[in-house]
């Protein structure tokens, strides 16, 4: 009976709900705005963040949806206009992405967040929503640059030149 599927279905949406929110990842959906962005291109505004953005960054996760311009202002200065433009034109175009970039907590701390987005379009085509997924990646950038580091370590230390001009270089690297 009528009953017995809204029963189902609620019991559905709360396996669903614990689900995303048992996730170690961010999950979100937004409408896709052609014309919202301040500066005239789109930008997406939020409608469901799970509550692993709070746990992640300390901003609450409702914030995301009550504030259109939240989630620029999150993304570290340097990666801002890139990681915007980026999700900007590649959602415009309908075309699913992902991109890694540097996001700023409340507390201050600088994590490295990789973020999977599907563009959900309408019957003709258009980009209408987005939905992703986003995690934390930091503690695997940490390790790419230590490798980084030590390869570079190893190339200056064994290097020609004198031993003076061998430290200069590897005080340069450490001081980078």
């Amino acid at each position: 009976t009528e009953h017995a599927a809204r029963k189902a279905s609620e019991a559905a949406a709360a396996r669903l709900r614990a689900m995303v929110q048992g996730l170690a990842a961010i999950v979100w959906e937004a409408e896709w705005r052609p014309n919202g962005g301040s500066d005239g291109r789109g930008c997406l505004r939020f409608t469901f963040v799970s509550d692993r953005a709070e746990e992640l960054l300390g901003h609450p996760a409702a914030r995301w949806c009550d504030d259109a311009d939240f989630w620029p202002t999150m993304i570290h200065p340097d990666d801002r206009d890139e990681a915007l433009a980026y999700t900007g034109d590649r959602t415009a175009a309908g075309v699913d992405h992902d991109l890694t970039y540097r996001a700023v907590a409340i507390d201050g701390r600088v994590l490295w967040l990789h973020q999977v987005v599907h563009v959900v379009t309408g019957l003709d085509g258009t980009p209408v929503a987005a939905q992703g997924l986003t995690v934390d990646v930091t503690e695997q950038k940490r390790a790419e640059r230590s490798a980084a580091l030590l390869a570079e370590t190893g190339r200056l230390v064994t290097q020609e030149g004198s031993a003076e001009d061998r430290l200069r270089d590897l005080a340069r690297l450490v001081v980078h």
